[in-house]
């Protein structure tokens, strides 16, 4: 029989270890002066539903800052998470309610990639999140992707997931509904909006991203090739998604990648963007945008395709398959794809 923890209230976090068969059900958690809500670290068969996860992370965090270009960002933002899954398998998180978080909504990593996670992320809502609603991302050697190994597998479907990446200037890099560095990933069915610092789905390796709905974020859906493909299907898939621009924010958009651009201003938006590399462990077969409707808005007054590809066409080693997508542009000056091989 599965351990079963139930209509418990955790002020000050759920922290398990090493266990395995156990469901986490009609709780709420906060913690409000720690770095996390619930942390799960080499657990199994776990499964954590209709619970409330609440106001994690201290604000004193928050002046922890570095300065970049003479900006000052917040630097331990990564170190908070509303759900915390390391090293573990199989763990279903469904039902959950989680807000209010100074740091990540979900996130989950392991010592290295390879093996199936078995995870599910199902039917939660996630929201008011400083940083990243879910991240998935191994915590190997990422300052060597040619050899690293990401994480690989999961599902997460049915999400609705808002208002994120509320850090805004304070955060040194764009936030997203979801950043994921990992393998086969199946996203569908997931509703993001108000993600004004990032893609509402940022993809960094293989993966199939179906029938979501993405409103009003920095950017729609992106594909940046930048972990290893190795052991991956080595196939993209973007089909039948709706992504929808309304208005565009006058926000100071800055990035320390980029110190001397996208300071004030309305931001540029790309609905789908995907990235060439000709690096062959980064290597891709197939890229297929299918069936996709995109539609922004006149506030939107930037030139920024729908559709683009970034970086230079003749690197692409993968058979691009754009078909079928709708596009409805009200800006002043329409431009539907750019940058194609």
């Amino acid at each position: 029989m599965p351990r079963l923890i139930e209509n418990q209230t955790f002020p000050e976090g759920l922290r398990l270890e090493n266990e395995h068969g156990v469901i986490i059900r009609n709780c709420t958690i906060t913690n409000p002066n720690g770095r996390y809500g619930l942390a799960l670290t080499g657990c199994t068969d776990v499964r954590v539903e209709k619970n409330t996860i609440r106001r994690i992370g201290d604000e004193r965090e928050l002046d922890r800052t570095a300065l970049y270009d003479g900006y000052e960002f917040i630097i331990d933002a990564d170190h908070i998470s509303g759900v915390a899954l390391h090293d573990c398998r199989d763990v279903t998180l469904a039902d959950n309610d989680i807000t209010d978080v100074f740091g990540r909504g979900i996130k989950v990593s392991a010592s290295c990639g390879g093996d199936d996670l078995g995870h599910v992320i199902e039917r939660n809502r996630i929201a008011y999140i400083l940083d990243d609603a879910i991240l998935f991302v191994a915590e190997g050697d990422q300052n060597n992707p040619a050899v690293s190994t990401p994480l690989h597998g999961g599902r997460i479907s049915g999400n609705l997931i808002h208002d994120i990446g509320l850090g805004l200037t304070r955060l040194p890099f764009a936030r997203h509904g979801m950043y994921l560095k990992v393998q086969d990933v199946l996203v569908e069915d997931n509703t993001i909006y108000n993600c004004l610092y990032g893609q509402g789905i940022s993809l960094r390796n293989a993966g199939i991203l179906r029938r979501n709905r993405i409103r009003n974020c920095h950017g729609g859906i992106a594909y940046w090739a930048q972990t290893n493909t190795a052991g991956s299907s080595r196939a993209v898939v973007i089909e039948d998604n709706v992504i929808r621009q309304d208005f565009a924010l006058d926000l100071p958009m800055r990035h320390i990648a980029y110190p001397a651009k996208n300071r004030t201003g309305r931001p540029e938006f790309p609905g789908i963007v995907f990235q060439y590399n000709a690096a062959d462990y980064l290597r891709l077969d197939r890229l297929s945008i299918r069936r996709n409707q995109i539609e922004v808005h006149a506030d939107y007054d930037g030139s920024a395709p729908l559709i683009t590809g970034q970086g230079n066409p003749a690197d692409c080693r993968f058979t691009l398959d754009l078909a079928d997508n709708t596009f409805r542009d009200h800006r002043s000056h329409p431009v539907a794809t750019a940058n194609l091989p």
